[in-house]
């Protein structure tokens, strides 16, 4: 069984050498007073990333968040990540190494596993910016109507941790993202794709859309999920950062780019999505490729979305963002 709170960088075991252990400072957030927040699950798949995972592992337990699951699922590591894994045993609540179909199988290993009311996950490599989970925890337990959510914010780091990107997005419509306007990779709307390090989403709703990820998925699986999540219900979006994403060499999203543009297409279309065709895609590529006309492909698609967030959408983020902030 996990260690309970409250964890500080000395509780921890020393990290391997090399660590920088500005990490830890910047992860770490303040334990909670009050109590009566949802547990919390995340799981993390991995496979043969020793150079990342004791980073998430003390990213996530910094949190300090009061009533966390956490679960590993490793591939059957060779390079070390297992060692790193069993050093944090105690804290984590369930971890194994064992072949497995990628990371959606896996995924869908730890969640069966899992019982918090709330459910993400944290791939290796990714982390949370301070007093996330707790912002989550807050939120959710704020406005029981909401079945997930997710960050406005999108935070990008290199693969050595330094910060690429950082940029606001609208929020995120169900017809919008049923019109294609979401689609990973290929034109200018892959900026404003949902974020899977910042989403998290309710065990009800999970079990209502089927209970598991596609394993047969490479890259697309959180797609996948979210097109299965917006039949039965709105996302709402938080104006707070909540997740960082890393791009490194290896990844899913960068090893399977190609696929995972058809995976992509192929769950839009299972659900009832519209693509955007062919020739759509090809000028929108040219607008991106073409400093003059970029701003107005840009334009448009802002404008296109706006068309339709429904009505009343933003006041309702506005009340969640209220209710967190008191």
């Amino acid at each position: 069984m996990r260690q309970q709170n409250c964890y500080s960088v000395d509780s921890l075991p020393p990290p391997e050498p090399g660590y920088d252990l500005q990490c830890d400072v910047s992860a770490w957030s303040p334990p909670l007073a009050e109590g009566g927040l949802p547990r919390l699950t995340i799981v993390t798949p991995s496979f043969n990333q020793a150079s990342f995972i004791e980073q998430t592992i003390r990213n996530i337990l910094l949190q300090n968040y009061p009533s966390l699951e956490y679960i590993i699922i490793d591939g059957g590591s060779t390079d070390g990540t297992q060692e790193i894994i069993r050093k944090y045993e105690p804290w984590i609540d369930y971890w194994v190494s064992e072949p497995d179909r990628g990371m959606y199988d896996a995924l869908n290993k730890g969640f069966q596993r899992s019982s918090g009311e709330i459910m993400g996950w944290s791939p290796t490599g990714d982390l949370y910016v301070s007093g996330a989970l707790q912002t989550i925890g807050r939120a959710l337990r704020a406005c029981p109507e909401v079945s997930w959510v997710t960050s406005q914010w999108k935070v990008k780091i290199s693969e050595a941790g330094d910060e690429t990107s950082r940029y606001k997005v609208p929020g995120f419509s169900r017809e919008a993202f049923f019109r294609g306007l979401y689609m990973p990779h290929g034109c200018v709307s892959a900026r404003y794709t949902i974020q899977q390090q910042s989403t998290f989403w309710r065990r009800k709703l999970w079990n209502d859309c089927g209970g598991a990820m596609d394993a047969t998925m490479k890259g697309a699986g959180d797609f996948e999920l979210w097109s299965r999540f917006f039949q039965k219900a709105d996302l709402f979006c938080l104006d707070k950062p909540i997740g960082v994403f890393r791009t490194h060499e290896g990844q899913e999203s960068v090893a399977h780019g190609e696929r995972m543009t058809i995976e992509s297409r192929q769950a839009l279309t299972r659900t009832g999505g519209l693509c955007m065709p062919p020739w759509k895609a090809r000028l929108r590529r040219r607008f991106r490729s073409r400093a003059p006309l970029r701003w107005i492909g840009k334009a448009l698609h802002m404008s296109w979305n706006a068309c339709f967030l429904k009505s009343g959408g933003s006041d309702q983020f506005s009340t969640m963002r209220k209710d967190i902030d008191a």
